[in-house]
């Protein structure tokens, strides 16, 4: 987490107080069509960052709470909006009474928490009966590790791979298009270095059978599995990652249950 919190201040410029185009055509999009009318859940966003997704759902009608283990990330977020309740809190140890919460939200947030089951065990705690579980997170299937590997993408004068990630696509002024996706150790799960804005941050890779054996473990039913796309009204801002995304996806969201 030392990594996100040196960054926190360059994350929020760049991912703006209300999101990315990540967020507006993909993540709110999916979320939405999950709890079709948010103003009926008392919702936690657990590791929540500069709170982007925090004010979107407020602005839906939900009651919402952020919780981050930076320091400088729920500094941040109580810089960009002021009524609402942002809390320093680790995720392993969610300081919440039980049965509190029908919604708890894990924003490409768990693949960051090397404790995961520990996290969803606390998710469940302080989820009521048939509380919902919903994950965010990169797909184990098409995010490798390695510079050489993941998306070949060709531009008018120039050819490269793009295998630690798509938002530095965000900012590439030249058309691009991808010839092909390469993809290799799948069963790796050794931690994800990335360098966001000089400093190293961690997360870490796991395979979709983990995941299932621990949010199940965990006392969730996953009632589905959802590859999302983004929404056609977001093409002309970004054909080329429109174009990715609509053939191989960027995230997989598990939905699940609270079972006991």
């Amino acid at each position: 987490m030392k990594g996100w919190n040196e960054v926190a201040k360059t994350w929020n410029n760049e991912i703006g107080i209300d999101g990315n185009w990540f967020h507006k055509s993909i993540i709110y999009p999916a979320i939405t069509n999950i709890l079709f009318d948010v103003s009926k859940y008392r919702i936690l966003d657990i590791g929540c960052g500069n709170g982007h997704l925090c004010r979107h759902l407020k602005n839906d009608g939900a009651s919402v709470v952020g919780v981050d283990s930076s320091e400088n990330m729920i500094s941040e977020c109580k810089m960009n909006s002021d009524d609402i309740e942002y809390v320093v809190m680790n995720a392993e140890s969610l300081a919440f009474n039980t049965n509190e919460f029908n919604c708890c939200i894990f924003n490409n947030s768990l693949q960051d928490i090397e404790k995961y089951e520990q996290a969803l065990i606390e998710a469940n705690r302080i989820l009521n009966n048939s509380g919902k579980l919903i994950i965010i997170t990169r797909h184990p299937c098409f995010h490798p590790a390695d510079d050489n590997l993941g998306w070949y993408i060709r531009t008018e004068n120039d050819n490269f791979t793009n295998g630690k990630g798509l938002t530095n696509l965000l900012y590439e002024k030249r058309n691009f298009h991808g010839v092909h996706f390469i993809m290799d150790n799948y069963f790796d799960e050794s931690i994800h270095i990335r360098n966001w804005y000089g400093k190293d941050t961690y997360s870490f890779r796991r395979t979709l059978q983990e995941y299932y054996k621990v949010i199940t473990k965990s006392g969730f039913f996953i009632c589905s599995i959802i590859e999302p796309k983004p929404i056609d009204s977001y093409k002309s801002e970004q054909p080329g990652l429109f174009d990715l995304l609509n053939r191989i996806p960027n995230f997989i969201i598990f939905v699940g249950e609270k079972t006991r």
